[in-house]
């Protein structure tokens, strides 16, 4: 259908805890309100760290950046930020983030009627796994091993959680906290 090229990224996936539950409660044009006001201040924090959203997914965000450090920096402003909202049934904002690098093929997707452009590939796939991840272990940032091992050492403060087999993958991969920035 449309053009594509295969390359190595770090995928973003970020979504809102409880926001289901919250739809159910809620007006839905509070609801509709909300939601574009978190997406409007989290766009151009991974916009500034020279990464672009792919798409937004109900209150989801799949977002693509060249480098592990860019991901990870956008990641901590992102939950600074979140903590200064409220959700309109009065609760704090609380949100997961999970990052994973590698191999991806980034192109044009779907009919001739309808298209879209995207990425695809077991990458993709895993950091929407670790993102969901930080349900089990209460975190916040989860890290995979290849984007802790492309990250300049002693840059973050991270924190070894386990090594998980996510559903889909017979190999347990090593998972990691993002605590915050090192300060020297």
């Amino acid at each position: 259908m449309g053009d594509s090229v295969r390359c190595k990224k770090v995928v973003l996936f970020a979504d809102l805890r409880g926001f289901t539950n919250l739809s159910e409660s809620i007006h839905i044009e509070a609801l509709f309100s909300f939601l574009n006001q978190y997406l409007t201040l989290m766009e151009p924090i991974i916009q500034s760290r020279k990464g672009f959203i792919d798409k937004f997914i109900g209150d989801a965000i799949m977002a693509i950046f060249d480098d592990e450090l860019n991901a990870c920096e956008a990641c901590l402003e992102m939950i600074s930020v979140s903590k200064t909202l409220v959700l309109p049934n009065g609760n704090p904002l609380l949100m997961g983030i999970g990052l994973h690098s590698g191999d991806l093929i980034l192109g044009t997707v779907g009919s001739p009627s309808r298209l879209d452009t995207t990425v695809i590939g077991d990458t993709v796939n895993l950091a929407s796994r670790i993102e969901n991840a930080n349900k089990t272990y209460g975190t916040k940032i989860l890290l995979s091993e290849s984007v802790l091992n492309n990250l300049p050492s002693n840059q973050f403060v991270i924190r070894e959680i386990d090594k998980v087999k996510v559903k889909g993958k017979e190999i347990a991969i090593g998972v990691f906290e993002l605590l915050g920035q090192n300060n020297k």
